[in-house]
């Protein structure tokens, strides 16, 4: 099974089993370095949703959220 991003662009590879394992590796070991170039920045970019910024800028934009609808439900 592939991780991708919408537009169906490569992001890694998931696995669960021994065959898909192998899969993955195959596939992995067969891209062209500008491919495994791409795909590392894209990886490193993804991850960025998982720092203390990025929850942190999330959690404020859903509180913001929040916040509105509890204001407009107030105004009912």
């Amino acid at each position: 099974m592939l991780l991708s991003l919408p537009a169906n662009i490569l992001l890694g590879f998931h696995a669960t089993t021994a065959v898909e394992y192998a899969e993955g590796f195959r596939k992995a070991l067969t891209l062209s370095p500008e491919e495994t170039l791409a795909m590392r920045q894209r990886a490193r970019k993804s991850s960025e949703r998982f720092t203390d910024k990025g929850f942190a800028d999330k959690w404020l934009q859903n509180a913001e959220k929040l916040v509105a609808l509890q204001i407009q439900r107030a105004s009912i």
